[in-house]
């Protein structure tokens, strides 16, 4: 149901599009294209308390991410491929079992989509598709280690200085597969950026030559098989996390094309649960609001 619902609003956007009457224009690009990059998160450590279990837990994430697109020039068309990649590193001490649970999970993506001038050349229609391989690998493959993400998005560029779109996906982005909204707002206005993508981010900056400084929030979060093998007798079979992740950030260039990109702040809404096979939850290990740090490396083009 879900599926056949974004199917129907993916054919919304494209008759909306196509029949939008709006003067030709062309613009240049209001940023650059990320085309490979690697990010590194470190939480701090904090508690965590629920009916069953209670304790510490600290987390890193290991995030790799590279694209490639075709442009085909004459027909308006890009044809885009790419691969993710995620660890997370849960590091449980949870104190009523006397049990340290250290385990890592991983999410390898790969997208494929396309982005299409229509109708006149302000208007894009915008669909992907992200089969996700999410799990600990701690036993065989099973189907339940597959997420099949989905996504049907158009937009507008309205003058020099700012664009906006509208569309629907079916992600992981809060720890469970759900139908979401796509918002989409970016405006670069002399030295100032502000870069809007719900449910993704919400970025200002002020820029440089080859730098910008800036407040960044953040969203992430991801649904992963789980074989429990640690804590006795409960079923245990999906870890769903997500985390909002809100402070400055700083990204500077080293050289032609590449930059760094250094990010420091406080998690807030940082859930991690552990269900069942039916997706009912068991544990709750959602830590207490805790800092971070990233830093990154962008090959932008």
């Amino acid at each position: 149901m879900k599926h056949q619902t974004l199917c129907s609003l993916l054919f919304c956007l494209v008759f909306f599009s196509v029949n939008a009457q709006e003067t030709v224009k062309e613009y240049e690009r209001l940023a650059l294209f990320t085309a490979a990059s690697v990010q590194y998160i470190q939480y701090t450590t904090n508690r965590f308390e629920s009916e069953l279990v209670q304790g510490e837990i600290t987390t890193s994430e290991l995030k790799a991410y590279a694209q490639y697109p075709w442009e085909f020039e004459d027909k308006g068309f890009t044809w885009l491929n790419g691969i993710d990649f995620t660890l997370l590193s849960p590091s449980v001490i949870e104190e009523n079992n006397d049990v340290d649970i250290t385990r890592n999970f991983y999410a390898i993506s790969y997208n494929m989509g396309f982005i299409q001038e229509v109708g006149k050349k302000n208007w894009s229609v915008m669909a992907f598709l992200k089969p996700t391989l999410a799990s600990d690998f701690q036993t065989d493959f099973s189907g339940e280690d597959f997420i099949f993400q989905v996504a049907g998005f158009t937009t507008k560029r309205v003058n020099e200085f700012w664009e906006f779109g509208f569309g629907a996906s079916l992600n992981t982005r809060f720890g469970n597969e759900q139908l979401l909204p796509l918002l989409y707002y970016f405006r670069k206005k002399g030295k100032w950026e502000t870069d809007f993508f719900f449910p993704s981010h919400l970025r200002q900056f002020y820029c440089f030559e080859n730098s910008k400084i800036g407040l960044s929030g953040a969203i992430d979060g991801n649904n992963y098989n789980f074989e429990n093998t640690v804590i006795p007798n409960l079923d245990l079979d999906k870890l769903s996390y997500s985390r909002v992740n809100i402070g400055p950030v700083y990204e500077f260039k080293i050289f032609r094309d590449v930059y760094a990109n250094v990010q420091g702040g406080v998690t807030i809404m940082n859930r991690q649960t552990w269900n069942d096979q039916l997706k009912n939850q068991v544990l709750d290990m959602t830590p207490e609001d805790k800092l971070f740090f990233i830093i990154s490396l962008k090959y932008l083009r």
